[in-house]
């Protein structure tokens, strides 16, 4: 499955509720419904709330906020991560199993393309 990481995809659901992001790349004609997680919201999913009891809290807070910054980049909150983890996990072709990776691939360049930008711009 090819992925587009438009600027779009940067923009999630405006609801509050974690459920209600189910499918945040959805286009929309309407984008005013459309924003970026915050870690706040973040906060709500019992997925994360469970990594961080697993570290100090001066991690926790930089870690949920790059969780931020990866779930906003990629379009997808952290249940929807951790699905599309396993089901990969449980595919037998090993090529299939690269999805999630590859997210993680495309935002560190991201990253270093940002940082590089940000040299020379400022």
């Amino acid at each position: 499955m090819t992925r587009g990481f438009a600027l779009e995809s940067y923009a999630l659901w405006s609801e509050a509720s974690p459920m209600s992001r189910a499918n945040p790349t959805k286009k929309s004609k309407d984008k005013e419904k459309y924003k970026p997680f915050s870690e706040k919201e973040l906060l709500k999913f019992r997925e994360v709330q469970t990594w961080l009891r697993t570290v100090s809290e001066r991690s926790g807070k930089q870690y949920l906020h790059a969780l931020k910054n990866f779930c906003n980049f990629c379009g997808k909150n952290p249940r929807q991560l951790i699905l599309e983890r396993d089901d990969e996990i449980r595919n037998k072709d090993p090529n299939s199993r690269t999805g999630i990776r590859d997210l993680i691939l495309d935002f560190r360049k991201y990253l270093e393309k940002e940082s590089v930008g940000h040299k020379f711009n400022g």
